[in-house]
């Protein structure tokens, strides 16, 4: 028996020359050469080139629970498919792996941070593996032990004892201090409850830490916004990275006048400029996050993004006036919650999280007064009475939302999804199932962190983001960008950055 096909796979192609990994829809291999879609599948295949379905296969793809026949699937000679799912066998359970990929973070599409290798998937068993461990006694065989992949240079602070997001290294020997950026997997992923080290983090990230991987509290240092500390004499000062709830970016300023800047994952904005500026700091070294490192990929700022958003909701609400409808928005279990907060408030309508998603939010709302008002407002656990449901970002595709739409027929009429992605064209389309695409990031644009370095002007930079599934290898930096090469005196094509939306 074969799963339900999509009756209309869909495929995110990127070019080559954007120095990306091509992001396909989801596939199982059924056998030999022949593949079927998944109506709600979690792991990404992947390849690097310019496909289009025609290139890919000559298949007319039905839904139905018969066998597949030769005939119904023909794949073209030549072309060859890696299915990363066939590579994870850890988790066999119906349901798990969509269960865990609801606490994975997808930068954008951007399957290059995330690396779903079996470490990932351990994740899901660690602690129950842990608690086995505190049972067994210690066996007399001899069993291998699997080699421990070697941590790259650009995670770790150069010439220090500190470590920023590199928890799936183990214990680093040299390293003394961690830092986590953000909870978002990429940059969790290996840590464990029983983690020996102290974490340098924020407030909203230390919660999480503790709520959804167990980590005592007592291992967990929390730092502020825009309050310095000292580890060694080191002066440590946490900024806003304007990313999801909790993202910092951690300025290093060593004794012997050294400025190191860690941006994590971040959206440039002017106020962290500013706040740069005005404390008078000479960067010697970015570590930067360049998941939009490439000339060509250009996007609107964040608010330019959430007023397009607002102005489609508006347009699709008047043209089903009467109708019964619901509006469904992706979204991380952490991130992109300015989307549906932007609806809720600007049309007073409930919004329903789910267990795991309203658990998080629970914990951003323990810190942020925003973030609690909207809960108070807005937030309804009584699914029956939202008119806005928020969903993990893999589940929003047509076949989806019409399969959702067919099974609850007898509560919506119409249905309109919402998909928030720095690598969306803006669009919309209506229909009894309406999708409008917003191009919105929590990630800076090409423009934005050309300015952002033109400002800072450091003297070198390090990229923190992998090139094609590989850590040990990260994208090449300009050569104009650094200070050097006098960027402050080129035109750069967005020279303002945004202010940060309230």
């Amino acid at each position: 028996m074969r799963m339900k096909s999509a009756s209309k796979p869909r495929m995110k192609v990127l070019r080559k020359d954007e120095k990306q990994p091509t992001l396909l829809n989801f596939f199982k291999k059924i056998s030999g050469d022949y593949f079927t879609t998944h109506k709600q599948s979690s792991l990404p295949a992947q390849r690097q080139e310019d496909l289009s379905m025609s290139q890919f296969l000559e298949v007319d793809l039905v839904e139905g629970d018969d066998p597949l026949n030769e005939s119904d699937l023909k794949p073209k000679e030549g072309i060859e498919f890696n299915c990363i799912s066939d590579q994870i066998t850890s988790i066999s359970e119906p349901g798990a792996l969509e269960a865990l990929m609801n606490k994975i973070y997808s930068p954008d599409h951007n399957v290059q941070q995330i690396n779903m290798d079996k470490q990932l998937v351990a994740v899901a068993s660690e602690s129950e593996e842990e608690e086995k461990e505190d049972t067994i006694s210690k066996s007399t065989t001899k069993t291998k032990s699997k080699k421990k992949p070697i941590c790259p240079k650009y995670k770790i602070i150069e010439s220090s004892l500190f470590a920023v997001d590199a928890f799936r290294f183990g214990d680093i020997s040299f390293v003394e201090h961690y830092f986590l950026t953000h909870f978002h997997a990429d940059h969790y992923i290996g840590l464990r409850k029983k983690f020996k080290h102290k974490i340098y983090l924020s407030q909203i990230t230390a919660l999480l830490v503790q709520q959804f991987i167990g980590v005592a509290e007592e291992q967990l240092q929390v730092v502020h916004v825009n309050v310095p500390f000292f580890i060694d004499d080191v002066k440590i000062t946490p900024l806003d990275a304007n990313h999801c709830p909790g993202a910092l970016l951690f300025l290093f300023q060593f004794p012997d006048g050294r400025n190191v800047l860690h941006t994590g994952d971040f959206r440039a904005n002017d106020e962290m400029v500013q706040l740069l500026e005005g404390w008078s700091i000479k960067l010697d070294l970015v570590y930067l996050d360049t998941t939009y490192l490439s000339s060509k990929r250009r996007m609107p700022s964040q608010g330019e993004s959430i007023e397009f958003l607002l102005q489609h909701v508006q347009k699709y609400l008047e043209e089903n006036i009467g109708e019964k409808f619901l509006i469904v928005v992706g979204a991380y279990l952490i991130g992109k919650e300015k989307v549906w907060m932007s609806i809720v408030k600007r049309f007073n309508f409930k919004v329903y999280l789910e267990k795991e998603r309203l658990k998080a939010f629970k914990a951003v709302c323990s810190c942020s007064a925003e973030h609690l008002d909207v809960y108070k407002r807005f937030v309804t656990e009584n699914i029956e009475e939202a008119d806005v449901r928020v969903v993990n970002m893999v589940q929003l595709s047509y076949p989806n939302l019409k399969e959702f739409l067919r099974d609850n027929q007898d509560n919506f009429n119409t249905l309109l999804g919402v998909v928030a992605s720095g690598w969306e064209n803006q669009k919309y389309a209506s229909g009894r199932i309406s999708l409008l695409h917003v191009q919105y990031s929590e990630h800076s644009s090409y423009g934005e962190l050309e300015t952002f370095i033109s400002r800072t002007n450091p003297k070198n930079i390090i990229s923190t983001v992998p090139v094609r599934m590989n850590a040990a290898i990260t994208h090449d930096i300009p050569k104009d960008w650094t200070s050097n090469n006098v960027i402050a005196n080129k035109k750069v094509s967005q020279r303002k950055l945004t202010k940060t939306n309230k």
